[in-house]
C-alpha cells in the first residue's frame, strides 16, 4: 500500500468513530420533526372538527354533532385548548339533547361517554346530573354533582364560568347551583364576583317568580357593598324591578292594597319610578278611585313616563264623562310614544308599551298588531310581548290567533303563570 493510501484511510476512520454520534443526532433531528408534523396535523384535526362541529350545533343537528364528537374522541386532543373547544362544544351538544330535543338518555349517555376519555369537569357532570334527574335516577345524579363540586372547588372565576354557562345554555334553575357555590367560596371576603353571583341568583329568582329570594339575594349584594365598591344604582335599579314584579304578582290576584305598596318601594329604589307611579294608577281607575288615579298619572308625567301617563289621565277623564279632554290626552300619549321609538328604536319594550296602549284603549288594531310584531323581531319570545299580540288578536276578533299566540306564551313558563292562563280562558270563553 502506497503512503498516499494512508491519507485516505485516516478521514474514513474518523468518519466510522463520528457516525454513532452523528447518527443519534440525526435521529434526534427527524424525531423532533416528526413530532411537529403530526402536532400539526392534530391541530388541523381539531380544527377541521370544531368547524364542522360548531356547524351541526348552530344547525340544531345534535344527532350528526354527537357522531362526529365520538369520532373526535377515539383519538382526542393532545393540545389543552383544542381538548377544551372540543368540551365546550361537546356541552353544547349534551344541552341541546337535554334542552332542544328533550332526551335526557342521550344527554348522559354522550356526557358519560366523554368523561372517561376527557378531564373531568363541571360543566359535563351537572348535564349529567340533570339528565339523570329528568331520567329518575337521583342517586345518579347526586353523584355527579358530587364530582363536579370537587373540581377546582376554590377557583371563583372558574366557577362563575361555569354558572353562566348553565344558565344560558341548560336552564336558569340549572345556574343556581353554581353561582351560589360562587359565592360561597368568598363568604368572608366577598370580591366582585361574589356580587355578581348574587345579582345574577337574584335576577334568575325573580324570573322564576321566587320574589322573597330575589330581595334577599339583593339584600346580600347592599352588604357586600358595604365591604367592596359596587355600583349602588344598578342594585337600587335590581331592587326595584322584582318589588315591582312582586307587586304584578299581587295585582294577578287582585291583591290591590299589597301590590300598591310594592309599587311603592319599586318608585323608592328605582332613579325612574315613572312606570310604578303610573302601575299605582292604573289600580286605582280600575278600583274607580278616580282622584287617587288622577294624582299618581301626573306623578308619572312628572317623573318623565309620559306616554303612559297621558294615557292613564285619559282614562280618568274618560271615566269622569269627558270625552274631549280624554281625547286631548290619548292624542298626547300617542305621540309621546311615537317619539319614544324615534329616539330609541331598537327597543322593544317601546313598541310593546305603544301596541298596549292599542290594543287596551281598541284603537288602531292592526297598527298594534304592527307594533306588538317589531317587538317581538326584537326580542324573540317574550311572553309579555307575546301577550300583547294575542290581546291585539283578541280584540279584532281573531280569537284562533290570539289563543295560538297566549300559548305560545304560556308554552315558555312565564312569571305570573296564572295571569297568561286567565288570558287564555278569556279568550277561549264564547
Amino acid at each position: 500500500m502506497s503512503v498516499s493510501a494512508y491519507r485516505f484511510l485516516i478521514p474514513i476512520g474518523l468518519l466510522f468513530a463520528l457516525a454513532p454520534w452523528a447518527s443519534d443526532g440525526l435521529c434526534e433531528q427527524v424525531a423532533e420533526q416528526t413530532q411537529k408534523e403530526i402536532s400539526a396535523l392534530e391541530r388541523d384535526r381539531a380544527s377541521q372538527y370544531a368547524f364542522v362541529l360548531q356547524l351541526l350545533v348552530q344547525k340544531k343537528d345534535y344527532e350528526k354533532a354527537a357522531d362526529l364528537i365520538r369520532r373526535a374522541l377515539v383519538i382526542p386532543p393532545s393540545q389543552e385548548q383544542d381538548a377544551e373547544k372540543l368540551r365546550t362544544l361537546l356541552a353544547d351538544v349534551a344541552a341541546g339533547f337535554l334542552r332542544e330535543e328533550k332526551s335526557p338518555g342521550k344527554a348522559s349517555e354522550l356526557c358519560e361517554e366523554a368523561l372517561k376519555t376527557l378531564a373531568e369537569e363541571p360543566i359535563l357532570l351537572y348535564i349529567s346530573s340533570f339528565a339523570f334527574e329528568e331520567l329518575g335516577e337521583q342517586a345518579k345524579a347526586g353523584e355527579f354533582r358530587q364530582r363536579a363540586k370537587e373540581i377546582r372547588s376554590d377557583d371563583q372565576a372558574y366557577w362563575f364560568s361555569v354558572a353562566s354557562y348553565l344558565s344560558r345554555k341548560v336552564g336558569l334553575k340549572a345556574g343556581l347551583e353554581a353561582y351560589e357555590k360562587v359565592a360561597a367560596i368568598s363568604s368572608e371576603k366577598p370580591t366582585h364576583l361574589s356580587a355578581d353571583s348574587e345579582a345574577a341568583m337574584a335576577h334568575i329568582h325573580c324570573a322564576l317568580g321566587n320574589y322573597d329570594e330575589a330581595l334577599r339575594h339583593c339584600e346580600k349584594l347592599r352588604e357586600i357593598a358595604r365591604k367592596i365598591v359596587v355600583s349602588r344604582t344598578d342594585i337600587a335599579m335590581l331592587t326595584a324591578r322584582v318589588h315591582a314584579e312582586k307587586a304584578r304578582e299581587a295585582e294577578v290576584h287582585e291583591k290591590y292594597e299589597e301590590a300598591i305598596e310594592h309599587y311603592k318601594r319599586s318608585a323608592e329604589f328605582s332613579p325612574q319610578p315613572g312606570s310604578a307611579y303610573n302601575a299605582i294608577g292604573e289600580i286605582y281607575v280600575n278600583l274607580k278611585k278616580y282622584d287617587e288615579a288622577e294624582r299618581w298619572y301626573r306623578q308619572g308625567l312628572a317623573a318623565g313616563a309620559a306616554a303612559l301617563a297621558y294615557g292613564g289621565l285619559g282614562d280618568v277623564q274618560k271615566a269622569l264623562g269627558n270625552p274631549d279632554q280624554a281625547e286631548e290626552h290619548y292624542t298626547k300619549a300617542e305621540n309621546t310614544f311615537a317619539e319614544e321609538i324615534e329616539k330609541n328604536p331598537t327597543d322593544p319594550m317601546n313598541y310593546n308599551n305603544f301596541a298596549w296602549y292599542y290594543a287596551t284603549h281598541n284603537r288602531q288594531l292592526d297598527r298594534g298588531i304592527e307594533l306588538a310584531k317589531k317587538a317581538l323581531e326584537l326580542a324573540p319570545k317574550a311572553p309579555p310581548y307575546l301577550d300583547t299580540l294575542a290581546e291585539l288578536y283578541y280584540r279584532k276578533g281573531d280569537r284562533e290567533a290570539a289563543i295560538r299566540e297566549i300559548e305560545n306564551a304560556i308554552a315558555l313558563d312565564p312569571p305570573h303563570l296564572k295571569y297568561y292562563e286567565r288570558q287564555l280562558q278569556r279568550f277561549q270563553s264564547k
